[in-house]
């Protein structure tokens, strides 16, 4: 019945936050490969004229064997279908989390609107 949707809604709401917090860190693990390839790539002497974002200055010029983040991640294809060939996350924890704040109580309202109208 109705406490058992109420529990399915608390494990998803601890579900959301586990994934969350390690889409967090996968971002971080990212953003910090993206400094030493960047720092990697100055002291190389790598041009970034004609790109839009530092992001594309860094990527476009180095080769993906030096963009430590996409590497390390290819062992792992979870977190690599995350990651878009620019290096950017395709799913933030930012989306997961605006995303459920919206759909949870939206959700939960239905089920009780179901319950209590049957």
């Amino acid at each position: 019945g109705l406490m058992t949707a109420s529990q399915g809604f608390v494990f998803f709401a601890i579900l959301e936050y586990a994934v969350a917090n390690w889409l967090m860190r996968l971002e971080k693990r990212i953003d910090g490969a993206e400094e030493k390839a960047r720092a990697e790539g100055a002291a190389a002497g790598v041009g970034t004229a004609g790109s839009r974002t530092k992001r594309e200055q860094t990527l476009r010029h180095l080769p993906p064997s030096s963009f430590p983040a996409l590497s390390c991640l290819q062992r792992l294809s979870p977190q690599r279908l995350l990651v878009g060939t620019s290096g950017q996350m395709l799913l933030r924890d930012q989306h997961l989390d605006v995303a459920s704040r919206w759909l949870y109580p939206i959700v939960y309202a239905v089920v009780l609107g179901v319950y209590y109208g049957s």
